[in-house]
């Protein structure tokens, strides 16, 4: 975290010549920001919330946890907590799971939720694809 509370990772990347000689590093700064959550957003069909340690809201996928107080979110950063919640998103149920990570010096959580109605749709449809495999083994014997 930087003094303006912004996130970066930086990764240090060693270059090797052909006899694995060492030639220099190459570092590389990908800013945690809204951007880059939305894109993981967009990947991985799951919401990102990055909280400090006291449950501050760092960066998001969605403008609206912002919203909630600093305290809703500190409960499940500290690690005597169930890392489980539930949240509803504009009227829409997601279920989170809450991951603290310590990264040098920086502590700070990682909330990934994922949707109960495209979870529940995607069981129905194996539940449905296993009926009808079930069903097809059993006319043909």
């Amino acid at each position: 975290f930087s003094s303006n509370n912004k996130m970066s990772l930086i990764i240090f990347s060693q270059i090797l010549n052909r006899s694995n000689r060492l030639l220099g590093y190459l570092e590389q700064v990908i800013d945690i920001d809204q951007k880059f959550a939305a894109r993981i957003k967009q990947r991985l069909k799951l919401e990102l919330i990055v909280l400090r340690n006291n449950g501050q809201v760092v960066v998001s996928s969605n403008s609206d946890f912002k919203l909630y107080p600093q305290e809703f979110f500190q409960k499940y950063t500290e690690s005597k907590s169930s890392p489980f919640f539930d949240l509803d998103i504009r009227g829409e149920p997601y279920g989170f799971i809450t991951y603290p990570l310590n990264w040098g010096q920086t502590s700070f959580a990682l909330a990934l939720g994922a949707s109960k109605s495209e979870s529940q749709a995607v069981i129905k449809n194996v539940n449905l694809a296993s009926y009808s495999v079930f069903g097809m083994v059993v006319v043909l014997l």
